[in-house]
Order: structure tokens, then sequence, then C-alpha cells
């Protein structure tokens, strides 16, 4: 069942609309908005205004949740999802200032 909601994406229009609101409603804006007039942090028209941020974040949750995607970004934010072996999907909205993940490296165990 997971495996069909992953690759098909959500098909409860009502369903995933409850879930990207939810994450809309507890995510804040006004705080990444703060960050990005600090650091002068400008998309194509400029710093984004507080509903140009919403509409950003609710496109790309919509998209990662429609998508056989587990993770979409643009513009400092990055919408995930996660598919459970029961069905159960989460949602995450993650804004990022800075980070940084390491290439893969050979680990090669040691003989006693």
């Amino acid at each position: 069942m997971a495996s069909d909601i992953f690759d098909s994406g959500v098909k409860d229009d009502a369903l995933y609309e409850k879930m990207v609101e939810d994450v809309l409603g507890n995510f804040d804006f006004e705080r990444v908005h703060k960050v990005m007039t600090c650091l002068d942090w400008k998309w194509r028209e400029g710093i984004p205004n507080y509903y140009q941020l919403i509409k950003t974040a609710k496109d790309l949750l919509e998209r990662v949740l429609k998508k056989d995607i587990k993770y979409i970004g643009t513009g400092g934010f990055t919408a995930t999802k996660e598919v459970f072996d029961d069905g159960d999907i989460r949602l995450g909205l993650y804004f990022s200032v800075a980070d940084w993940e390491s290439e893969s490296w050979e680990i090669s165990k040691k003989e006693n």
C-alpha cells in the first residue's frame, strides 16, 4: 500500500490539502522573512514578501505529495515526504541558510 501511495502520489485531494495546510499553519514564515531581509537574500524580484514565501512553500509541498519524489527545494526551502510501511505519510518543510553533506566514503573493515 505504501508503494502505491509513493508511486502515484496522494490521490485524495482533501487529505493532501489538509496535510499541506497543517504544515503551512505551523511553519514560522515571519522568521524566514526576517532572516532573508537581514541577509538581503533575494529571489528574482527581490526579497520575497510573506505571501510569496507561503505560495512557494505550498507549491513545493503539493509537488512533493503528488510526485514520485522524496524531496524538492528552491530558494532556501526544502519540502520532504516520508512514506511509512503502513501507508502513513509525513510531510516536512525546512528553510536552510547553510548545509553540507559529505560525499560517500568507502569504509573498510579492519582485519584483526
